[in-house]
């Protein structure tokens, strides 16, 4: 599942902090598998890091697409 998909998925939980949730989850899961992987494979990251994590960047992509799903069923009214 790529950010995309989860977006979409996050999108149709019941409440924003659910959505968040939801995405909070799959982003750990996605470093704790990448990080899993590279110790096992002993690869690093450029920085030396064994793992990055891009919660930062998935609560901004999923917060822009539910404003945008919110002004849309706004404007529907």
């Amino acid at each position: 599942m790529n950010i995309k998909e989860a977006t979409n998925r996050a999108l149709q939980e019941e409440s924003l902090l659910d959505a968040i949730t939801f995405m909070a989850i799959w982003e750990n899961d996605r470093a704790v598998k990448q990080a899993i992987r590279n110790y096992e494979s002993g690869e690093r990251n450029p920085d030396g890091s064994m793992y990055d994590s891009c919660f930062r960047s998935a609560f901004q992509y999923l917060l822009s697409k539910y404003e945008q799903t919110e002004i849309d069923k706004c404007c529907k009214l």
